[in-house]
């Protein structure tokens, strides 16, 4: 134990700063006990201890007794500096220093259209020109670095951070924005809680002249108490409009104030404007070498760049390293572009002549691939999930609230695995369904699927199959169309309506509906095929599978059953009569077309059964009864493969 006498003159404690404006910075202590009569002094330095000179001393001053804050000015934006500051008991008697304490000026202010995304942050810094103010000295918010789905833009985004005693009372504020008094902004920016409904977050925003929680007092831009999504969900939007009345510099504050023991809350995306960025932007390749781009917005001046996936684009009027057009409304159709490669695009609006710009929205499509020569079949098989097939695509009309087998949500057409069982498909594993939009109920269906562009002739008959069916009929009956036309769009889908069927009342354990239609195109060129769902809204599910097209056969037979049950062996001169069907769409010439029927026995024995009909006619969909030699089945296990076949049926051992 060591007994000392005090000093006579105590020092103060607890020495804060406050962020004022990029050139000054309010530093406040807690008094010091022995009532110092002369007041305090402080200093502001760049490096060294407190009263060690004047190498590094930026500014330095006093405060009469009693006064225990002080505004330093003269400071620059964006600078670490450190305070300091003592007690001065009079007649020589100061304490020693109290220090010290960091701090970073505010950065200067910057203009609109403003961006924050986190995204420049490098772990485990804070991001810059971002004030962090904590009223409790409990947890508070940091940038965090896991991406999706904690981040609408990856990687990073900025969150609070939950403590289990000390409810939320924490501030961060953007970097100050230079605003036009009597102008119109638009504050918009991305938001979830982690771990909701079980844990629900409060949120609410201000603005003010000062980047601290006393200074927001301009206005409140948004307030949401009872924020109940999770990590999983969707991140939310929001977007005010706000007038300041007066010309400045302002900061917004994004305060967080949930209850103690909660969770997580994410921000990302924030962005303030006053020329609006086009929303909902979205393209689509419909030729190999062309692509349409849609968005929203009220303006009518609207700069689109594009190029190779990973460009940097430009701002303003000033290009970047793309191609730039213009054009005044949506879509915007660009050309030139080569087959089977990923593009970005990024569009800005132009607003009072080229004075002022939107931020950039940006959107990323992968041209078509070449039109490709008959015979054609998509069984979905190479698709990677939930994504359609290479070389097809969608066109999404309006919009969806995610991806079924991702997410659990819908709206679209996507590939879906086996998950369901054999009843979701034909062949292999994978099948093409439209699932309808579960979060919102009141989108109906509007959505195509588009084959691979076909190489088709003039004059030439084609034979378009599929196979389709319902999910949940009879209680929701879903609605589908075919068409055909020159592009995989909507709106070209003008050579010709295929097949309709506006009554789908099939469901899981009902068999696939098989579809055959022939056309004749009247032009040579490359021609799209288009499966667009049209239900009403809150329906169910369409299941696609095996689309196939083909030039259309002269014969097209197949066997589907037999007519006797199969006998148990043994068994002596046994005849098997297989039932063969017309599947074309015209009537069959046995004449013209004989057709060989033949069953192949492999096992306790090996041979080969035939027949050969080369006279009648058997019409669309007619059953004809062919019957086999008799065979002699002995004791033992017998294979048998019935097929038929002739020169002209390019679908041969049906």
């Amino acid at each position: 134990m060591l007994i000392t006498v005090p000093p006579s003159c105590i020092p103060p404690h607890s020495l804060a700063a406050l962020p004022v404006s990029p050139a000054s910075e309010q530093i406040s202590w807690t008094a010091s006990s022995t009532n110092p009569t002369n007041g305090y002094i402080w200093e502001i330095r760049s490096f060294g201890d407190g009263g060690s000179g004047a190498a590094g001393l930026e500014a330095t001053g006093t405060t009469a007794a009693g006064v225990t804050t002080a505004t330093v000015t003269g400071l620059t934006g964006g600078t670490t500096y450190y305070a300091w500051v003592r007690a001065d008991c009079g007649g020589g008697d100061q304490s020693i220093w109290d220090g010290p304490v960091a701090f970073i000026t505010v950065c200067d202010p910057a203009t609109v259209p403003f961006f924050q995304n986190f995204d420049a942050t490098v772990e485990p810094d804070m991001p810059a020109c971002v004030i962090i103010q904590d009223e409790n000295q409990a947890t508070s918010w940091k940038p965090f670095f896991g991406g999706s789905p904690a981040a609408s833009s990856d990687p990073v985004s900025i969150r609070y951070e939950w403590n289990a005693t000390t409810p939320a009372d924490d501030w961060f504020f953007v970097q100050g924005l230079t605003l036009t008094g009597g102008k119109t902004y638009t504050l918009s920016f991305k938001y979830k809680a982690s771990d909701g409904p079980d844990y629900i977050e409060n949120l609410e925003v201000k603005y003010g002249t000062a980047p601290n929680a006393a200074a927001m007092t301009t206005g409140t831009l948004f307030t949401k108490t009872g924020i109940e999504s999770n990590i999983d969900s969707p991140f939310e939007t929001a977007s005010v409009s706000f007038t300041p009345s007066v010309t400045g510099v302002y900061y917004l504050g994004f305060h967080a104030f949930s209850d103690a023991d909660q969770a997580f809350l994410y921000i990302d995306d924030i962005a303030v404007e006053s020329c609006a960025t086009p929303t909902d932007v979205k393209a689509y390749s419909t030729t190999p070498t062309s692509a349409e781009v849609h968005f929203t917005s009220a303006g009518s001046n609207f700069v689109i760049e594009y190029g190779p996936s990973g460009f940097a684009p430009g701002i303003g009027a000033t290009a970047g390293n793309g191609t730039v057009i213009t054009s005044a409304t949506s879509p915007v159709i660009i050309t030139g572009l080569t087959a089977d490669t990923e593009y970005d695009i990024y569009v800005r609006q132009n607003c009072d002549g080229g004075t002022e710009f939107s931020l950039n929205a940006m959107t990323t499509v992968r041209t078509l691939c070449e039109a490709t020569n008959l015979p054609y079949l998509v069984d979905f098989e190479d698709a990677n999930t939930p994504d359609v097939p290479s070389c097809t695509s969608t066109f999404d009309v309006n919009g969806n609230s995610g991806t079924f087998w991702n997410d659990g949500t819908g709206g679209q057409w996507e590939v879906f695995d086996s998950q369901l069982g054999d009843p979701t498909f034909i062949s292999g594993s994978k099948s093409l369904l439209y699932v309808f939009d579960p979060v919102k109920t009141d989108r109906p269906a509007d959505d195509w699927f588009f084959t691979r562009g076909l190489n088709l002739t003039a004059g030439q008959s084609y034979r378009l199959k599929f196979y389709y069916k319902g999910a949940f009929g009879p209680d929701f009956f879903e609605k589908l169309e075919v068409k055909y036309g020159t592009s995989a769009s909507p709106a070209t889908m003008t050579s010709g309506d295929l097949f309709m069927d506006d009554n789908i009342l099939t469901n899981l354990d009902s068999d696939f509906d098989s579809v055959r239609v022939d056309f004749t195109p009247t032009s040579t060129g490359a021609y799209y095929i288009g499966f667009h769902a049209f239900s009403d809204a809150n329906q169910g599910i369409i299941i696609l599978e095996d689309i196939s097209v083909r030039v259309t056969p002269l014969v097209d037979a197949g066997i589907p059953a037999i007519k006797e049950t199969l006998p148990t062996c043994p068994t002596p001169n046994f005849v098997m009569t297989p039932k063969v069907v017309n599947y074309n769409l015209t009537p069959l010439n046995l004449a013209t077309y004989p057709i060989t029927v033949t069953a192949s026995i492999t096992g306790a024995a090996t041979t080969t059964l035939t027949a050969t009909v080369n006279t009648g006619t058997l019409a669309p969909g007619d059953t004809l009864q062919v019957p086999l030699p008799a065979f002699t089945f002995n004791a033992g296990l017998h294979n048998i493969a019935f097929k038929v076949t002739n020169p002209n049926d390019s679908e041969n051992a049906n």
